[in-house]
């Protein structure tokens, strides 16, 4: 009974043992999806982000580029105007050719300056456009650096994950199998426990049976003992009556002899 209660205990020890696995390995998937929930939601979220940054940049460039062709268009304009002949003077003002040359002259220079400031306002804008643009540029690039990164870094704890999951499955599955055949060692060790206690009981019914026959041996040799003892004890007896009885005839006889 004994081996039967520690087998028992080794049994439910194993139990115990898988149980806690099988939580263990729950756990550690649902952990697993959460976290991986939690991943995917933080990216999407970045990405989201990342998306925002691309399209604010894509509509300030657009604006600029709006702006731009304003610049352009209004120098065109100054262009065309500046191609145009200039207004001439009536010929019937005196000294008209020297007032319309001055006017010329002065138009030109008041053309010449708004050139000046029309390109000093373009090559500001060439330069302010070009830094937004490096300057987006180099945003751009920076979030997808780091969406790459981050998409890497998921990869790899995926992969780690999954790895774990795979090394835990196999443990689980490893100690499954042992405790199978644990099992079958155990059902080896009850058949022959079962055989052993069978012998035992066999082996004490022979006793107790032995015993009863030795009892019953012993009741019929104290008969026997105590018959023959009896009949001893009637032979002694009878002997000494015999005795008794010849002793008396012997010493007559005697007496007859010692009379003659």
């Amino acid at each position: 009974m004994d081996r039967l209660e520690k087998l028992e205990r080794l049994i439910k020890q194993k139990d115990s043992k898988i149980e806690s696995l099988q939580a263990e390995k729950s756990q550690t998937h649902y952990d697993f999806n959460v976290k991986m929930k939690e991943a995917l939601q933080i990216a999407d979220r970045d990405l989201d982000e990342a998306n925002e940054k691309i399209q604010n940049l894509e509509r300030k460039l657009e604006i600029s580029m709006k702006e731009a062709e304003g610049f352009f268009s209004d120098l065109q304009k100054i262009v065309v105007a500046n191609t145009k002949t200039p207004p001439t003077g009536s010929q019937d003002v005196p000294d008209a050719s020297g007032f319309a040359s001055r006017k010329l002259r002065a138009e030109n220079i008041a053309w010449k300056l708004a050139n000046d400031r029309l390109n000093a306002k373009i090559q500001s804008f060439d330069s302010d456009f070009a830094k937004i643009h490096s300057q987006h540029t180099a945003e751009i690039k920076e979030l997808n650096r780091k969406i790459d990164n981050f998409r890497a870094h998921l990869e790899s704890e995926v992969s780690a994950r999954l790895k774990a999951k795979k090394e835990l499955d196999h443990s689980f599955d490893q100690r499954v199998n042992d405790k199978s055949a644990y099992d079958k060692d155990l059902e080896r060790h009850l058949e022959k426990i079962q055989i052993l206690e069978t012998r035992v009981k066999n082996a004490e019914a022979a006793s107790f049976q032995c015993t009863e026959d030795g009892r019953n041996k012993e009741k019929l040799l104290t008969k026997q003992i105590k018959g023959l003892q009896a009949q001893v004890s009637a032979y002694g007896n009878t002997f000494i009556n015999n005795y008794d009885a010849c002793g008396g005839q012997f010493e007559k006889s005697g007496e007859r002899i010692g009379e003659l």
